[in-house]
């Protein structure tokens, strides 16, 4: 089941909640309230992606993590930015030669060691993208019931993670 703040911003991208999550110039700033690492994320252009699925795929997870910082969803920011991340070091993997038959069984950790094998990721990439991997396992109930509730900080730090591998890959700005 979808959750709401994605059904709304489908299916009523005129509620001004939404304008203010996806950064409409009309808008003007965040409240005041929204501060933080997912207060504000920016448009960001995938183009460089050269798959258009996963480029697709990025673009999505990127436009519903824009939602889900704006209503400060600590589970959804955690996941969805794990999620664009891996779908940038496929992407990135595949444009280097690597067939996706080798990569697609490939859990996110060995996703991210072959990134580093082929000289993709390394030093400080290669650990936030392994730090936005351990936040994603909370995807699974199981995980949250042993470990405890994500916290806010969590999936910020997730998301601020996730910024600064794109900005050292030199896709996007820093956080």
């Amino acid at each position: 089941m979808i959750s709401l703040p994605f059904r709304i911003a489908r299916q009523a991208k005129t509620l001004t909640p939404l304008r203010i999550a996806f950064g409409s110039q009309e808008c003007g700033a965040l409240p005041t309230v929204m501060t933080g690492a997912g207060a504000s994320l920016p448009n960001l252009s995938f183009t460089f992606m050269k798959d258009g699925r996963l480029r697709a795929m990025a673009e999505r997870d990127y436009e519903e993590l824009r939602v889900a910082a704006f209503y400060r969803s600590a589970k959804s920011k955690a996941l969805l930015a794990g999620s664009v991340i891996e779908a940038v070091v496929l992407d990135l993997l595949i444009a280097k030669g690597v067939a996706f038959d080798e990569l697609k069984g490939l859990a996110a950790h060995a996703l991210y060691e072959r990134a580093k094998h082929e000289e993709l990721l390394a030093g400080r990439q290669l650990s936030a993208a392994h730090a936005t991997r351990d936040t994603r396992n909370f995807v699974h109930p199981a995980v949250e019931y042993r470990e405890g509730d994500l916290t806010a900080e969590q999936a910020d730090l997730a998301l601020s993670l996730m910024r600064a591998i794109l900005a050292e890959l030199g896709f996007a700005p820093a956080p």
